[in-house]
């Protein structure tokens, strides 16, 4: 009976510390669940939440601990690994994360999300082509998940294949319409692959769905001007320069802009206003004083050169 009586007890106050995490009040789930293992310091659950709540508060380390106590106690719990995987991940030892997935998988090979982690973890590592097909994978359990085609998508591009990055990005687009990020991600891939209309047009996409991301103007703007499109890339860089002003970058993106549309005179005003913010930038001077030469005009190309 007294046992029966604990094991009530560690269990009440382990669904106290659930309902407290997700509240987000983690010291307060934490005094639960060390009042659990109080009763019962061997009790993989507690363990497991223990972790999960060490995780949560970014304290990887003591996460880490937790899992590997609970696995000790319970090696063959799937779950016990994913967490521990998660740990080493944001922890940034994917060496370790790969390990701890590729278990968990071993275990029980049906969970989607794990193949996704596991190939969060590769990409991490470098090994793309692994990465891939975790994320193939993925996709082969949960067809319906956008998220596993934008990882794939960006393992793709990381790999050099536009191509497959493309298909990747289309599918994610096509499961969650409204999403702008898989957008942007299409037109990097589009581009990357040299179809710069398709690229634009991905882009255009983007900045309608998020009005205020300045990324999205970035890219827009590079694509025009990469399609001898200086009118569009202007529109685009002045909005990112509206939303990114003291960004130097911006300014010089804008610079180029009007210079490839002929206004040279707005190309230099931005070319020193991304100068006036990054002082210290050599190039900035070097293509401040070009411009000033393409127009003859070489007293002020000498004093940008000088600079330089």
């Amino acid at each position: 009976m007294v046992a029966n009586s604990e094991n009530q007890d560690v269990q009440v106050y382990l669904d106290q510390a659930v309902q407290l995490r997700k509240d987000g009040q983690l010291e307060a789930a934490l005094e639960k669940i060390q009042q659990a293992l109080a009763i019962n310091p061997d009790f993989p659950p507690a363990l497991n939440q223990l972790g999960a709540t060490y995780l949560q508060q970014q304290e990887f380390e003591q996460a880490i601990a937790a899992y590997q106590k609970a696995i000790e106690l319970n090696p063959n719990n799937p779950g016990f690994y994913n967490g521990l995987g998660d740990a080493y991940l944001k922890a940034k030892n994917p060496t370790a994360a790969v390990s701890a997935y590729q278990k968990a998988l071993e275990i029980n090979p049906k969970p989607p999300g794990i193949h996704k982690k596991l190939g969060d973890a590769l990409k991490q590592e470098g090994r793309m082509k692994a990465a891939i097909a975790a994320y193939q994978k993925a996709v082969e359990l949960n067809p319906n998940n956008p998220g596993f085609y934008n990882a794939l998508g960006d393992a793709y591009l990381r790999a050099k294949n536009p191509t497959e990055a493309v298909s990747a990005f289309q599918k994610a687009v096509e499961l969650n319409p409204q999403a702008p990020p898989p957008y942007k991600r299409l037109g990097d891939a589009l581009q990357q692959s040299g179809q710069l209309e398709g690229a634009i047009a991905a882009y255009q996409k983007a900045v309608e769905l998020k009005p205020d991301n300045p990324g999205f103007y970035n890219a827009l703007g590079t694509a025009s001007l990469k399609a001898q499109q200086p009118q569009q890339a202007i529109t685009a860089f002045q909005e990112f320069v509206k939303l990114s002003s003291d960004n130097p970058g911006a300014y010089r993106n804008l610079g180029d802009a009007f210079k490839q549309n002929g206004q040279v005179e707005e190309a230099i005003n931005a070319y020193q206003s991304a100068i006036a913010l990054q002082p210290d930038n050599l190039s900035l001077y070097r293509l401040l004083g070009d411009t000033f030469l393409e127009q003859d005009r070489e007293e002020e190309a000498l004093d940008s050169y000088r600079k330089a």
